[in-house]
This record gives C-alpha cells, structure tokens and sequence, in this order.
C-alpha cells in the first residue's frame, strides 16, 4: 500500500523540490496581465506568454508578487530608464525567487529586480514590425488618404468621461465662437480594457455619420500609452470610415496611431485647436467669397443701370424722329410709345430693385453684423494668416459698427 501523508508534509514536500530545481533566483521574460496594486504598497501581476492576447485564457501562466520594501529599488530603475511603469501589456524581464505559498498552495515568483533595456527594446522592436505590417498591407496611409471636411461641425470624441484629456479639450472648444456638436464616447484609454474599449468605440462611429473622429489621453509614463501601439486599435484606426485626429500624451509621445490617423497632434489641447482652425479657414474663406459676389454684384448692378439709360435715351431719339416724319399719327404713336416707354421703365425697375436685392444679400456689411470682422493692412490688403503680418505693422480691423486699429507686437 502506498504511502499516506499529510498535507503539511506534502506542501513540504513540494517547497524542498522547488527549492531544489531552483536554488537560486531566475530571469523570467512574459508579459504583465491583471496588475493590481494593493493598498499596504504590493504588486500582484500574473506573467503570460510575451505572445498571448489579454484577456484571454492562456496555457501558462505564473503569479508575481513585488513586495513594497523591493519596489522602491525597481521603481528607482525604472524612472532611471526612461520613465517607465509597469502596466497591463507591458513586456517585461524580471529577476526572483520561485517560491510555494503553502496558505493558498502556489507557486508564485517573488520578484527582486527588472531589466528596463528589455520592456524599452520590445516596445519599439513590436511598434516597429505593426508600422511594417501596415504598411505592407496598405493600411498606414490608408486613413489620412480620407479628405477631411472643411468646416468639422459634428465630432465624435474617444475619451475618458471626465478625465483631465476630456476637460481639456472641451475647454478650448467651448471658449470658441463656433457650435460645434461633440458627441462623447465614454471609453477606457489605459490598462486591460482599453484595446476592447477604444476598438468597440471606433466601431460605433462607423455606424453614424461624424465630420471628424478625435481620439484623446492625457500624458503618463511610456507604458502608459501601450494600448496605442496596439495592433487591435491601430487596425481600428486605418479602416475608421472617418478622418481621425489623434491626440495622446505628452509633446514628446508618439505611439503607432499617430502614424495610422489622418492628422496627429501632441496634446489633447492641441487636437482642439487644431479643429477650431479648420473651422477659421472656412470661415475667412466664406466672408473673402462673400466679399467678392457683393462687388460683382454691384458692378453689374451699376452695367444694369447704364444699359437702362441708353435704352431709354435711344428709345426717345426714335420717338421723335418718328413724330416728326409722321406727324399725321403722332396722337396715336404717342400714345403707344408712352405705354412701351412705361412698361419699359417699370421692368427696369423690376431689375434695379432685383439687382439692389442681390447686392444687399451679399452686403459684407450683412456679414459683419453676425458677428465676422475683416482685418486689414494700411494698403487695405486682407489678413489672411499670421504670415502675412510683420512686427509693428499697423491693422486696421473691420467690424459692424467701426473700426478699431492695432498694432502687432
């Protein structure tokens, strides 16, 4: 009969095999899934093949346990390095202690140290290949080839719900003159969640019809923005039906979806202003246009007007000679001219007052008391741009009820 032993004896057991297997501490390379960090200053992950999908099941699997005291000496080597966190999909290699917990009978890594050089060299290694990937399928251009709207009146946001990026960006865009309509999806933009959360966003923008997709997170450590280097959300991104503006992190963060989106700006700030000058580019070009059909207006209003004389100085030429050559019929030739001349007049008028319509519809006064204003030069030349400016010139700018002069500093 085989030998009976207890669980402590077993549990024993099985710590003296795995201390004998592994006498001392090992490297480890897998990749960090369901991070969490409790409130005594600990770190508990589980290590996952580098190749496996979060989220998903996965055929091995080892539990780490980062200790407070130790993380302070990690957490020191890696902001040495660049800054760097540990975070959900971070590809890591660590130094510990395979060791068995007897009270939930596992077998656990106690980690001790961390090798940077290897999370940085992954990070870039696997943006490197999804830029290749996308380019080799056709994908990495395939977004900004959409042409973009030139007044973006209806945006769709991806963002957290009252994070610091959301406060941001509604913050310029509601401090404009403009009503632009920014309808929110609320979606998760760092840990576990956020490839399926960003993905399924962009997927139900699919199903309405945006100007504009605007895609935003706040700043943070490099590992941070992980989800952004994302096959998953970068795929998402190329085959967006919408031109999607991207703005994630910091001035110097540049994750996959800056090179997949159709226009990357560097701040969530950023990716609002530069909405708001697409929308002031159409807006000079609307007031220049209807600054140009006024002055044609006019200009065929005055050629009417002309015409009208001479027909009418001609018409009275004939009338005369016709009197004179034909006196016997003057009462009844006087009386027909007189009725031609009047209906002649009367839909000159017609035309004069259709003209003078035409004109005070595209009035740039009418416009400027909407609330536009023109800036001039003192040659009277439109500004169009900041280029167009130097220092210390003198401006004259236009609105509804005067003028009002500057001079640029």
């Amino acid at each position: 009969m085989a030998e009976t032993v207890t669980v402590t004896q077993l549990c024993q057991n099985i710590e003296a095999a795995i201390k004998q297997q592994f006498p001392s501490e090992v490297w480890v390379e897998g990749m960090i899934s369901g991070l969490r960090r409790s409130q005594n200053g600990h770190v508990y992950f589980d290590l996952v093949d580098p190749d496996a999908t979060l989220g998903t099941s996965t055929d091995s699997v080892i539990a780490v346990a980062l200790f407070a005291a130790t993380k302070v000496g990690v957490n020191r080597v890696l902001k040495r390095s660049g800054n760097t966190r540990m975070a959900d999909g971070i590809k890591i290699r660590i130094r510990g202690e395979v060791n068995y917990y007897p009270p939930q009978g596992r077998v656990q890594l106690i980690m001790s140290m961390i090798d940077p050089e290897y999370t940085l060299g992954k990070m870039e290694l696997d943006r490197q290949k999804l830029l290749a990937e996308l380019k080799q399928n056709g994908l990495l251009d395939k977004n900004s080839a959409l042409p973009m709207p030139l007044l973006p009146a209806r945006i769709a946001l991806l963002t957290s719900n009252n994070s610091a990026a959301h406060a941001d960006f509604m913050a310029e865009i509601e401090a404009s003159r403009y009503n632009i309509d920014v309808t929110l999806f609320d979606c998760r933009v760092q840990g576990i969640d956020a490839v399926a959360s960003i993905t399924s966003a962009l997927d139900a923008t699919n199903r309405d019809a945006f100007d504009t997709v605007v895609l935003i997170r706040g700043g943070g450590a490099r590992s941070d923005l992980v989800a952004f280097d994302h096959k998953e959300v970068a795929y998402a991104v190329a085959n967006c039906r919408t031109p999607v503006i991207c703005g994630v992190g910091h001035e110097i963060d540049r994750s996959v979806i800056d090179d997949v989106a159709h226009t990357s700006a560097k701040t969530p700030t950023a990716a609002a202003t530069l909405l708001l000058s697409l929308v002031d580019k159409t807006s000079m070009r609307t007031i220049e246009a209807s600054r140009k059909l006024g002055d044609v207006a006019k200009m065929r209003l005055d050629s009417a007007h002309v015409d009208i004389t001479n027909k009418s100085l001609r018409l009275a030429t004939a009338t005369a000679s016709t009197v004179e050559r034909q006196g016997y019929t003057l009462s009844s030739l006087a009386t027909t001219l007189q009725q031609s001349a009047q209906r002649y007049q009367t839909q000159a008028a017609q035309r004069l007052t259709f003209f003078e319509k035409q004109l005070a519809a595209f009035d740039p006064q009418q416009t400027l008391k909407r609330g536009w204003s023109i800036t001039q030069n003192e040659a009277g030349e439109t500004i169009r741009s900041p280029d167009d400016v130097a220092k210390d010139e003198l401006l004259v700018t236009i609105t509804h009820k005067g003028k009002i002069s500057s001079r640029v500093e």
